[in-house]
């Protein structure tokens, strides 16, 4: 069952969902996707890891165990009789499981790797992968997401200016981290500056990149709503995929608002965009 405007989709409490193919899925074979129809109110894909591929990295539990356990100064010693052995995606597991827990942790993991792994100066050598993106500047993109949910913004602005220094060149994944820190802070300054840092190095923004901007435009008491729903007239113009939740934030943006209008206009959008109302969800919009 379609519905026809935003109000009637509001009293029938109908949540979204998504047609599409399943050839379009950007699901990988090492992954699995299943339907969400929790407290978000949208019904969209969850990719989960495969349990084999985490076992690669079991050999590292009691590693993780006692890292995360021990103080960040005590780091760099718990690691040492464990270099030698340690891969480069050891090292990237290792940074990223350990700063959920212990940001400062995570960032002496990174520290030690840095200055007593070999492997750092031969990742240095050669540059780039097989798929053309350097494993350093996957280390550091790790790094920034860990101090970025974390809310470290000096340590952040250091990892930068220590990029800089190496001229290490970031990408398009990399920024998006970094803007991610951002819009969750609602720092609109910010992710206008760093878009205009990716145009200047002839890094393309991607849809994530935009949906980030739309994010970090709406936070805050008194969102910028009219900018808003330019930056997503422009991702639709460009025909990048958005997300069920970008149209989600938005519509609430405009009926908190009690801009009736554009709520209606954004939710035509999210259906001409091929989501459609789904009974199985919640209520997208909170109750009046």
């Amino acid at each position: 069952m379609a519905c026809s405007s935003i109000t009637h989709y509001a009293c029938c409490g109908h949540g979204v969902n998504r047609v599409m193919s399943t050839s379009s899925s950007p699901v990988k074979s090492n992954t699995s996707v299943k339907a969400s129809t929790s407290s978000s109110c949208i019904t969209t894909p969850q990719i989960t890891v495969s349990s084999s591929t985490r076992s690669r990295f079991t050999h590292l539990t009691p590693l993780l165990s006692e890292l995360v356990a021990s103080s960040s100064t005590d780091v760099p010693l718990i690691l040492d009789p464990w270099i030698p052995f340690l891969s480069v995606d050891d090292w990237r597991v290792l940074i990223a499981d350990v700063g959920p827990k212990n940001w400062s942790s995570s960032l002496q993991v990174f520290y030690t790797f840095k200055n007593k792994s070999s492997l750092w100066n031969e990742l240095q050598e050669k540059e780039t992968l097989d798929d053309g993106t350097s494993s350093i500047l996957k280390m550091y993109t790790t790094l920034i997401r860990v101090l970025g949910r974390k809310q470290r913004r000096q340590e952040i602005a250091s990892v930068q200016k220590q990029m800089e220094e190496h001229n290490i060149t970031a990408d398009v994944t990399f920024y998006n981290a970094l803007l991610m820190f951002y819009a969750d802070n609602g720092q609109a300054d910010d992710l206008w500056e760093g878009l205009r840092r990716m145009k200047a190095a002839g890094i393309e923004p991607d849809h994530l990149t935009h949906e980030l901007l739309i994010t970090g435009l709406l936070h805050g008491e008194a969102p910028d709503l009219e900018r808003t729903e330019n930056a997503l007239k422009g991702l639709l113009k460009e025909r990048f995929p958005i997300s069920a939740s970008t149209f989600k934030k938005l519509i609430q943006a405009f009926w908190k608002a009690a801009d009736i209008e554009g709520a209606e206009r954004t939710f035509t959008a999210l259906q001409e965009s091929g989501y459609l109302p789904d009974l199985k969800a919640c209520l997208l919009l909170p109750s009046a």
